[in-house]
């Protein structure tokens, strides 16, 4: 999202990694820092028009250890940051209108004139995501009617891929039809989701796999 620089990283035999950043022309850090951060998208007014912004926020920081080389006969700067092996996957909800909140590690370069520079290392889990059912099974009644779900984790897919399945039954009068939802948050994003829909009565299954 800059222009003139780029990043790169890279990760040795003992699990540390080292981002190196390059600038076409130099820059002069007053600091720089690496920690966990969040990168949140929204839509801001300010009167009659509307804006879109960021805010990247680091949260338990630390001074960076950093190395820098010039390129000869070229105003290029490179400059490598230590992150050591404090890497994790990155997380979060974006939502199709470009509002939302990513969390991961990440560099801020403390730069002079308000134009301070972050990078942010988005990368995918090591391991699939297992995901769990905190309560199971759900109910609702009214008058009549109650419905059933119950949810479990499974797998699915070609690559078996961790989902969440859920097994809907409803019976008796007064239900339209049962809904089964996935509220998910992340900060102040909150994303809902419908797993599936089963008539007034009857029974289904349907499966639900998160996309970060």
């Amino acid at each position: 999202m800059t222009s003139g620089q780029d990043a790169w990283g890279n990760v040795s035999q003992n699990g540390n990694t080292t981002v190196s950043v390059r600038s076409t022309s130099p820059m002069k850090p007053r600091a720089v820092y690496v920690g966990s951060a969040t990168l949140e998208f929204m839509w801001v007014s300010t009167g009659k028009s509307t804006h879109w912004q960021f805010t990247p926020t680091l949260f338990d920081s630390n001074p960076a250890q950093v190395t820098e080389t010039q390129i000869e006969g070229d105003q290029t700067q490179i400059i490598n940051v230590e992150m050591g092996n404090r890497i994790f996957p990155a997380a979060g909800i974006v939502e199709i209108n470009i509002t939302g909140q990513i969390k991961a590690p990440a560099i801020h370069f403390d730069l002079s004139h308000a134009t301070d520079l972050w990078v942010f290392l988005l990368r995918s889990p090591w391991v699939p995501l297992k995901l769990t059912a905190e309560k199971s099974p759900l109910s609702i009644a009214h008058g009549s009617a109650q419905a059933t779900a119950q949810i479990e984790s499974g797998t699915a897919g070609l690559n078996d891929e961790n989902v969440l399945k859920a097994y809907v039954s409803a019976h008796g009068e007064g239900l339209k039809n049962v809904q089964v939802m996935i509220d998910r948050e992340s900060g102040r994003t909150k994303m809902e989701e419908a797993i599936g829909t089963v008539g007034a009565t009857g029974m289904d299954s349907f499966s639900w796999k998160p996309i970060i």
